[in-house]
């Protein structure tokens, strides 16, 4: 049976294995500059909805703060996991961010909101293609997102696409492109601890 309707979700994706990041961890337990991937994407997202959802493995233990929601990653893409945590959890507005987005703060996800103005989803777009994460979705467009998922599509930027999601250029939103940055590799990573560490985050 699904919860009640919430006002606000935010659900963060930690489902990376971090393979190429060769940490020998999955990615939302990587530590970046004394703090884990995900204690930081949870930080940015709680204080803006009424439910947090960690969506993660079942096989994968990570130590959640009280209050966040943990739900089952079926290892079958961000879409997926999306419409299924939609499922248990639905919102008049969802947040849906990822792991591995350790700059994203609350100042850039407002004003991304913001931007959505009567679309059904708003997302970045950075040097001419639309970011898929973070992404506001309100009831109609997480319904929209749901049937191009049964309809058997499993790219999460195409079905955005297909549901006429609103791209939002990087530039008109705070920390710009930079704050969109995301940690796949162990370059990615140095630089991104050189960053914190540079403002004693």
């Amino acid at each position: 049976m699904s919860a009640p309707r919430s006002s606000t979700v935010a659900m963060v994706l930690a489902g990376g294995r971090g393979v190429r990041l060769g940490a020998g961890a999955p990615k939302a337990v990587v530590p970046l500059a004394g703090r884990t991937l995900l204690d930081r994407a949870l930080e940015a997202v709680s204080p803006l909805a009424d439910r947090t959802v960690c969506i993660a493995p079942a096989a994968l233990s990570l130590p959640l703060p009280s209050g966040v929601t943990r739900v089952c990653d079926a290892g079958e893409g961000p879409l997926s996991a999306i419409v299924a945590a939609a499922r248990e959890w639905p919102a008049a507005l969802t947040l849906v961010s990822a792991a591995d987005q350790p700059f994203l703060d609350a100042a850039l996800l407002i004003a991304l909101r913001d931007a959505r103005g009567d679309a059904v989803a708003v997302a970045p777009q950075r040097a001419g293609a639309l970011e898929p994460l973070p992404v506001w979705l309100d009831a109609v467009g997480l319904a929209a997102l749901s049937r191009e998922h049964a309809a058997g599509e499993r790219s999460l930027a195409r079905a955005l696409q297909a549901i006429g999601v609103r791209a939002v250029h990087a530039d008109a939103l705070p920390g710009g492109a930079a704050a969109l940055a995301d940690i796949d590799t162990p370059a990615d990573r140095a630089r991104a601890e050189q960053r914190l560490e540079g403002r004693g985050a």
